[in-house]
């Protein structure tokens, strides 16, 4: 009696689940497609979305642009090269839209991906180009600044150690001599020669 039960209940389990995905299906197909995933949606690489992005871009479409490209960025598992071209992507729209801030964010980015990332006049346009070779400039010379910081840091914690211990060996040296409280004159110095 109880394996009829069992049977009959997987059936009907799979009979609803097979239902709700139906359902699912069709409420996706009638509405907005706002809230759905569905087979051709999820075949959509973020390649495509970039390539599309990329036409809107060109196409004069910023916002489209950079909303295409906020999309595939939310993936987890995007891929080096594809967060590098969706930066890069980002980077050309801001700067055709002459927002600096988003645009030097966006470079950083690619920047912080490629250190050696450079960019081409074929490629890209001369501004674009520029900026991508000052903002490296100025990441350089930041860096330069904070090693040559750090260094100049802990010579001075090491000279200050160096001075510490100079001043503990001379107190516990007794600063005094066997006659007790009085102080010994230093010797003169050597006559220079003439």
């Amino acid at each position: 009696m109880m394996q009829i039960l069992n049977k009959n209940t997987s059936k009907i389990l799979t009979i609803y689940l097979i239902l709700a995905f139906s359902y699912l299906q069709i409420f996706c197909l009638t509405s907005d497609n706002r809230y759905c995933l569905y087979a051709s949606e999820q075949s959509t690489t973020c390649t495509e979305r970039l390539d599309q992005a990329e036409e809107y871009y060109y196409d004069g479409e910023f916002d489209r642009a950079i909303e295409v490209v906020n999309q595939c960025l939310l993936k987890e598992s995007l891929p080096r090269n594809e967060q590098i071209r969706s930066y890069t992507i980002l980077a050309r729209t801001y700067l055709a839209k002459e927002d600096t801030i988003h645009t030097n964010e966006n470079i950083q980015l690619i920047l912080k991906l490629d250190p050696s990332y450079q960019p081409t006049i074929e490629q890209e346009t001369p501004t674009y180009v520029n900026l991508v070779a000052e903002i490296q400039k100025e990441q350089e010379q930041l860096a330069t600044t904070e090693t040559s910081a750090g260094i100049s840091s802990w010579l001075l914690i090491g000279g200050g150690g160096l001075a510490a211990l100079a001043i503990i060996a001379i107190a516990t040296s007794g600063g005094s001599n066997e006659k007790g409280d009085q102080n010994t004159p230093l010797p003169k110095p050597p006559d220079f020669p003439e």
